[in-house]
């Protein structure tokens, strides 16, 4: 499973690293996100194809 979720996010299990041992639960929310394809930021919207954002391409 780590290999994987390096694979497609680098950055996130990088996050786990530093954030797992002083922040379990905060990992373990975070890794059940995007584990079951949840928003990060608040876990109530399924990411998915259709799943975007409103605003300026660059900013």
């Amino acid at each position: 499973m780590a290999t994987y979720l390096s694979r497609a996010c680098g950055s996130l299990v990088m996050v786990f690293t530093i954030v797992g041992a002083f922040q379990p639960e905060t990992t373990f929310h975070i890794f059940n996100r995007a584990l079951f394809n949840k928003d990060i930021a608040t876990g109530d919207s399924t990411v998915n194809d259709e799943y975007s954002t409103s605003g300026a391409a660059s900013v």
